[in-house]
């Protein structure tokens, strides 16, 4: 299930009966009253140590005694998701029991996330269960998506945690070969000037986020900032430096016996995937996408990369 696909499930709604948790939230549980909230529930009568904001002294004018409200509690709802990945889950192969489970888990955990409920996935697969962080919000969709509960730790260069990340495996790195190969037979057909068009603006993004990326390269790999703010700057030159050449990839005309002429002709191979260095990820990630000595994106090659 695609991410924009989830968007048409926004008129639905989780129907929850129990589960509050401690943090305040939008979630309301009548018939639990507690002491401070939005809407009043009920009264009780005051006892010494009630908290005086909460007297009602419309209460007090009317009918003489001294009455505290109380309010209907708004709590934030944890939900846990419990996906089963087991090996019964892939017989028979037809039947894809494991693929809609993915599905029915997201489309469960998207639910709960826009309606600003915790959410919580563990994934019961052969090596035991794995337990997510819980996640919040709507952002955390995306990490959602990775449908199988786990999560890495990036670390700076200084071994501290900067952030948690999906974490990727085979089945991650297939699902974006097949996204490449689904996208090659419509690139390498595209006239090249259409496709340096695209890599030209690829290039404008990356340039207009220098600043961003020289920061997270500089707390990730402990080389000093401004000279990371370049390394984004140079990927971007070089990458619109190949897309120049765009024009230049050319084949060869060989003579031959009997005075004929044969030719070569150059065209796109497929999909392509380089791993990236770490020490300098966003300057070899902008100028691989046309690695040299030849512009392979220019020329119609579908890439996908990915940072060692």
């Amino acid at each position: 299930m695609r991410l924009a696909e989830l968007e048409r499930l926004d008129g639905l709604a989780l129907h929850v009966r129990r589960g509050m948790g401690e943090r305040p939230g939008e979630r309301r549980f009548p018939g639990r009253p507690q002491a401070s909230g939005i809407e009043v529930e009920s009264h009780v009568a005051y006892a010494p140590g009630d908290d005086l904001r909460h007297l009602d002294w419309n209460a007090l004018g009317r009918l003489d005694t001294l009455l505290v409200r109380r309010f209907t509690a708004e709590r934030e709802v944890v939900v846990h998701l419990l996906l089963d990945a087991s090996a019964s889950m892939g017989v028979p192969p037809r039947d894809r029991k494991l693929a809609v489970a993915c599905d029915l888990a997201l489309a469960l955990g998207y639910l709960a996330l826009v309606a600003n409920d915790a959410l919580r996935l563990t994934v019961l697969g052969a090596d035991g269960p794995a337990t997510s962080p819980v996640l919040r919000q709507r952002r955390s969709v995306a990490r959602l998506a990775t449908r199988r509960g786990r999560s890495a730790e990036a670390r700076a260069a200084y071994d501290e945690a900067i952030a948690q990340v999906p974490a990727g495996d085979a089945a991650d790195i297939q699902a974006a070969v097949d996204a490449a190969k689904a996208a090659f037979p419509a690139w390498s057909a595209m006239h090249v000037d259409e496709r340096v068009k695209h890599c030209k603006q690829f290039a404008q993004a990356v340039r207009a986020k220098a600043r961003e990326f020289g920061m997270l390269d500089a707390i990730d790999g402990g080389n000093p900032f401004t000279a990371m703010i370049d390394d984004a700057k140079k990927g971007a030159a070089l990458h619109e430096y190949f897309c120049g050449l765009g024009m230049e990839i050319k084949g060869e005309t060989i003579p031959v016996p009997g005075g004929g002429l044969d030719y070569t002709r150059r065209e796109p191979f497929g999909v392509v995937a380089r791993i990236i260095p770490f020490n300098h990820p966003i300057s070899f990630a902008a100028r691989s996408q046309t690695p040299r000595p030849s512009p392979w994106i220019a020329e119609g090659v579908s890439l996908r990369s990915s940072s060692s």
